[in-house]
């Protein structure tokens, strides 16, 4: 597959690769060899679970936290 255009720059990290490619309208991510792709809610409910073992899943780490939690703190300390 060639992309001819994406939204954002492709963010590299390791050997992990994310891109939106506009000819199909999902994102793409490779891991090595393999590719995974989303569509938007797949791609929503990946980046929330992502966020959830973020902040909830790594020692030291309050247990329970979710990106509710998170957005309410935030939340709470711009207003």
């Amino acid at each position: 597959m060639e992309i001819t255009r994406t939204a954002k720059p492709i963010k590299k990290t390791a050997d992990l690769t994310v891109w939106h490619c506009s000819g199909c309208g999902v994102v793409h991510m490779s891991v090595g060899e393999m590719v995974v792709s989303f569509d938007r809610d797949e791609f929503a409910k990946f980046i929330e679970t992502a966020v959830d073992i973020h902040y909830s899943g790594w020692p030291g780490q309050p247990n329970g936290s979710s990106i509710i939690d998170l957005t309410a703190a935030n939340s709470e300390t711009l207003h």
